[in-house]
């Protein structure tokens, strides 16, 4: 099929919710030469530019993506069905195609598609529209909430010849259309918890990284955190953050990176507390203390202040020194008491 001006009229009019490889959603219509449009079924509830579906439990239903090729060469690209999750930013993204179980999670939308449907090798000729479609099944227990996932449509770097060690491939790029099933006009009310709170490394700083829970069939989304966190024995603060427009993904798990003031960290007993308001006026108010032990106080200060390897190294040489020196004392010690011992029997 080639591509007319109907084609662009749709892609405008979605709306395109695409991945980049770094996984933040962003809203194009077509770039990187490829164009993606959904073709809306009839159980479609609104026309908002992805797969907005109202299903019953044991349908059948076929999701139909037309992919258009804007170059003037052969596009060969890889589409595949994806479940969404949230990344360590705090973002619900559709990049992935294997995920972590979740106990929370009752369906998970690429196992909706059948096992050889679930990754698809489409070519499209320059200047033409494919159209790929993707069987799913409903399950037939009813489910509450909402199903969210993507169609990820993104380019096969096996078959670019530029696809080699130490050469940098310009047209790698990934879109995902979403897609959200629901079965019901109830709407499931998102649930945020924490989970553990440690220090870790990002970079060359400290950040203390509090996995968040949703484990609910809903999305929270334009989620704004403030969280702070204190010495407990002390009352210091030990470092703040604000962050805005966060998207959390039904039944998902992410590892935030919190912000710590300076580059060493004490051993003792902190607390955490995060302010968190999102759409609809949703809202949490959550706390948890944790400890850090020696050692992994030992390890993120050694890794932020590499010269503190120095100055250990330096008086580990020292003590070295010194134990050195006071057995060769000891020792040229006692040879001299054995000596002057001989002379007085001699003398005897």
């Amino acid at each position: 099929m080639k591509i007319g001006k109907h084609f662009f009229g749709s892609v405008i009019g979605a709306g395109l919710v695409t991945v980049a490889l770094s996984g933040g959603p962003v809203s194009a219509a077509a770039t990187s030469n490829i164009g993606i449009s959904p073709v809306y079924p009839d159980n479609q509830i609104t026309a908002n530019g992805i797969f907005d579906l109202k299903v019953q439990p044991g349908q059948a239903e076929t999701l139909k993506l037309k992919i258009a090729n804007l170059s003037n060469e052969t596009q060969k690209l890889i589409v595949q069905t994806t479940t969404a999750y949230t990344n360590d930013a705090g973002t619900m993204a559709f990049d992935h195609v294997t995920l972590p179980k979740n106990k929370s999670r009752q369906v998970d939308f690429r196992r909706l598609v059948a096992k050889r449907d679930r990754k698809q090798v489409v070519t499209v000729p320059a200047g033409e529209i494919t159209m790929v479609e993707m069987p799913i099944k409903v399950p037939g227990k009813a489910f509450d909430g909402i199903v969210v996932g993507g169609v990820l449509v993104k380019s096969d770097d096996q078959a670019s010849p530029f696809a080699k060690k130490g050469v940098s491939v310009k047209n790698k790029f990934a879109y995902a259309m979403g897609v959200v099933l629901k079965e019901s006009d109830q709407t499931a009310v998102p649930k945020l918890t924490m989970g553990k709170i440690q220090p870790k490394i990002v970079g060359n700083d400290i950040k203390i990284k509090t996995v968040y829970k949703n484990n609910k069939p809903a999305i929270i989304s334009d989620m704004t955190l403030h969280a702070k966190i204190t010495n407990r024995q002390t009352g210091q603060v030990m470092g703040k953050t604000a962050d805005t427009g966060m998207s959390v993904a039904p039944n998902s798990t992410f590892n935030y990176a919190n912000n710590w003031h300076g580059h060493k960290i004490k051993p003792g007993s902190y607390h955490y507390h995060a302010t968190i308001t999102a759409a609809n006026g949703q809202h949490w108010q959550l706390d948890k203390n944790f400890k850090v032990g020696v050692a992994g106080s030992f390890v993120m200060n050694q890794h932020c202040n590499p010269w503190l390897s120095y100055v250990i190294i330096g008086i580990l040489v020292l003590l070295l020194i010194i134990m050195i020196a006071v057995i060769i004392y000891k020792r040229l010690k006692r040879e001299q008491e054995k000596r002057f011992a001989r002379q007085l029997t001699k003398e005897d």
